[in-house]
């Protein structure tokens, strides 16, 4: 009778564990999709051909042998496969975008690619398909796949998730690499973007390019503009975490802490940045509107809007009065201004991020004001206003201004671990 009493102990014991195991799932939420579709483009720069049919189903069949082959495109399947097409009537988002735009969103090109690219008239468009088991995985072989295609050919490949545009040596740099440590960058995969409403002054920011990893877009819609770079930030982390664990609590909180992030440099930056030991996120799934991915998108609440204002510790840019005192220590930035600018244009910048100070004369007074660098040929400099002019109406954050290399009188740029290098005249002045 003991004997049987403890076996019936067991079997209950056993049932309520599996229970409450069933409960803690059941009360967590996955957000990924169940399957994602992606596309990628190739354009040729010169007359050599685009690849054909028969070397790519070359390629999938070593390198993914487990893709299939489908014959039509518009259906998402969770089943890993691959749909190719030769298009030489391109319209829409297949038409070769404008050189302005190359200067943001193509990595690493040229200025002759830039040009050469507005004459393609073809592109090879490959759409691979998968499950969010291997998401992440699979994205990573697709990388490889493309580049293999296109390496030592004057290539052009174009990523549809995100809209970005890559030569092969670039593609190694943004798409390759970033798989390289144990817990992959996902959010460098991914594009946000960030647009202003002139109505009322504030800006909206939504991630590009979460679908290719079965995870839902992320938004904020309505900030103040001068917060761009800290809510590029946050939307980075939290792409980051969901990409290591998609799961929310069951009244759709986001919880995250530095331990929840196990890729090394939003780690680091995490504890560098984040100004709370814990960050609870709400999030409320909504409609994408018109610009956005056709994609599952979820917005994040802020019970208190200034919350934005209180996530992130000062990121140590300071806007300062420069005195006569301190000119010649901008010399040895100065020293340093070729080399960034080489570095800029290769995109071998931390996330392409170079801020310079320049000067803006106004009435007899001169105020040095920040620029974010997004155009560097010769001695010009083209940016976008990193801050606004405390006395210039028209001066505001994010207005696009051209100045002089002669003229730069410090720099900033970003570290691995999420800290900033330069400004070494406002160090100077705080050691004193």
């Amino acid at each position: 009778m003991r004997v049987f009493l403890l076996v019936i102990f067991s079997v209950v014991l056993i049932c309520c564990q599996k229970q409450r195991e069933y409960e803690i799932i059941e009360n967590n939420i996955d957000l990924r999709n169940n399957d994602y579709m992606n596309s990628f483009g190739i354009y040729s720069l010169e007359d050599e051909n685009l690849p054909s049919h028969e070397e790519v189903d070359s390629l999938f069949k070593s390198i993914l042998p487990n893709y299939n082959k489908y014959n039509y495109r518009n259906e998402r399947r969770s089943e890993s496969g691959y749909y190719i097409e030769s298009l030489n009537t391109l319209s829409g988002i297949l038409t070769p975008p404008s050189i302005s735009y190359l200067q943001t969103y193509g990595y690493g090109l040229t200025d002759s690619e830039k040009q050469r690219l507005q004459q393609c008239k073809n592109i090879y468009a490959i759409t691979t398909y998968g499950g969010k088991k291997d998401a992440i995985k699979e994205q990573k072989e697709v990388y490889e796949l493309l580049l293999q295609l296109a390496e030592n050919k004057k290539y052009i490949l174009v990523d549809f998730g995100t809209l970005e545009y890559f030569n092969p040596n670039s593609w190694i740099q943004k798409r390759i690499k970033p798989f390289m440590s144990k817990t992959p960058n996902i959010a460098s995969q991914i594009r946000i973007k960030i647009s202003q409403r002139t109505e009322t002054n504030t800006c909206r920011a939504v991630t590009f390019g979460m679908e290719k990893f079965c995870l839902p877009d992320i938004t904020i819609p309505d900030f103040s503009c001068n917060n761009k770079a800290d809510i590029k930030t946050i939307l980075e982390l939290i792409s980051q975490k969901l990409s290591e664990n998609s799961f929310i609590s069951s009244d759709s909180t986001l919880s995250i802490t530095p331990k929840d992030i196990r890729n090394t440099h939003f780690n680091s930056l995490i504890k560098k940045r984040l100004a709370v030991d814990l960050l609870n996120i709400k999030l409320s799934a909504i409609k994408p509107i018109k610009g956005d991915k056709n994609n599952n998108q979820y917005r994040i609440d802020f019970v208190n809007p200034e919350l934005i204002n209180q996530l992130l510790k000062d990121n140590e840019i300071q806007y300062i009065n420069h005195t006569n005192e301190i000119l010649r220590l901008s010399n040895e930035a100065k020293k340093r201004l070729p080399d960034l600018k080489i570095a800029f244009n290769n995109h071998q910048l931390i996330d392409d991020f170079l801020l310079v100070k320049a000067p803006f004369q106004h009435n007899e007074t001169k105020e040095w004001m920040w620029v974010e660098v997004t155009k560097w040929d010769n001695m010009t400099i083209i940016g976008k206003l990193y801050n606004s002019s405390n006395t210039v109406e028209h001066l505001k954050n994010g207005v696009l201004v051209s100045v002089n290399q002669k003229d730069i009188f410090d720099y900033i740029i970003k570290k691995e671990d999420g800290s900033f290098e330069g400004n070494e005249t406002e160090k100077l002045i705080r050691a004193k």
